[in-house]
């Protein structure tokens, strides 16, 4: 029995930042940068994570009885199960600009940075799968019928309309961004972890 979760490469794309200063380049990013579907605003980089639960698992019977009129009654349960986590990351990309050094300096420093915070994204997701992994493996169809084979096929099928009822698309949606807005609140987006951006530097 088991979750077995697969982290995908993150797909990397950019969009192009210019500026003289590092107050024209934040400018820039707060106009046209990447908007963050959580609360609409524009922010420097955008990570969007999803879980994609295969649709290949091996069930397993977890218990049963055998009634007096030769009726089966039939648990079933998932043995395995498998998660691939696709990610992809927006980041700004400094293109035509007048910075000085130490202002190249920090924009370096910065997007470094931002980078990390984007890439924790994942591990939050990560442990999203995890604990949906548990509760999807505790989970119990339960089937009756006249034959061992039917009740068996019966407790299959309410498993899987147990899964669906709390496992599709839109709820596992909503797991990984009710995670992904707690982690930004928690760190004020990479802020508390460096990814802030000193505009006063010239």
């Amino acid at each position: 029995m088991g979750n077995k979760i697969t982290v995908a490469k993150p797909k990397i794309t950019t969009y192009a930042v210019t500026g003289n200063s590092l107050k024209d380049i934040w400018a820039y990013i707060q106009k046209k940068g990447p908007k963050d579907p959580n609360d609409n605003k524009k922010v420097a980089a955008l990570t969007e994570t999803t879980i994609e639960v295969a649709d290949k698992w091996d069930p397993e019977i977890r218990g049963g009885s055998c009634l007096e009129d030769g009726t089966m009654e039939t648990y079933v349960g998932a043995k395995n199960i498998s998660m691939k986590i696709v990610t992809s990351i927006k980041m700004p990309k400094l293109g035509k600009h007048a910075l000085s050094k130490p202002a190249k300096k920090e924009w370096d420093r910065f997007v470094k940075k931002l980078d990390s915070h984007e890439r924790e994204h994942i591990d939050v997701t990560e442990k999203v799968a995890k604990e949906m992994g548990e509760e999807i493996l505790k989970l119990e169809g339960f089937g009756v019928a006249k034959d061992e084979k039917k009740s068996f096929e019966a407790g299959k099928a309410d498993f899987i309309k147990l899964y669906l009822a709390d496992y599709s698309g839109k709820q596992i949606s909503k797991r990984i961004t009710e995670a992904s807005k707690k982690f930004d609140k928690t760190t004020k987006h990479g802020a508390k972890h460096g990814a802030a951006l000193n505009t006063d530097i010239g």
